[in-house]
């Protein structure tokens, strides 16, 4: 009987180490992180499902009540994320001009008045770092 319960714990031993290596490599080894064709794919299907969270839902509003720069940080990530997806396009293509449109967009949104008014003017510099940084880098050259 003790061989037997031996047995089953190795069995067992054996199986679960077996089970725990399969998903290291499916973790470490997933096909397509490789290839950039795949990767821009499913980035594209990505940012059109946040199109519609953007948009529609207004999904950096709800980022907003999560925490205190969510407002700023997911029009941030939106739009340079459509902006990657622009380099990599070809400029006569109509997802070249979407991704410009919608990187226009988030650009737009981080301009406005909503994005300002998170952060307190008597901030130096004026608005908080965020603000400066996206002036710097995005509006004004």
């Amino acid at each position: 009987m003790k061989s037997f319960f031996s047995f089953f714990k190795y069995l067992f031993t054996i199986t679960f180490i077996l089970i725990i290596l399969f998903i290291n490599f499916k973790l470490l080894f997933t096909p397509g992180l490789n290839n950039s064709e795949k990767l821009f794919e499913s980035a594209h299907k990505q940012l059109n499902f946040l199109e519609t969270q953007v948009h529609e839902k207004h999904i950096a509003e709800q980022m907003q009540y999560i925490y205190p720069e969510g407002y700023v940080f997911a029009n941030v990530l939106y739009g340079l994320s459509w902006t990657e997806i622009a380099k990599k396009s070809d400029p006569d293509s109509i997802l070249f001009f979407h991704a410009q449109q919608e990187a226009n967009y988030a650009l737009a949104r981080l301009q406005s008045d909503s994005a300002k008014t998170i952060f307190d003017k008597q901030q130096q510099p004026e608005y908080g770092i965020f603000i400066a940084v996206g002036k710097i880098i995005c509006w004004e050259k």
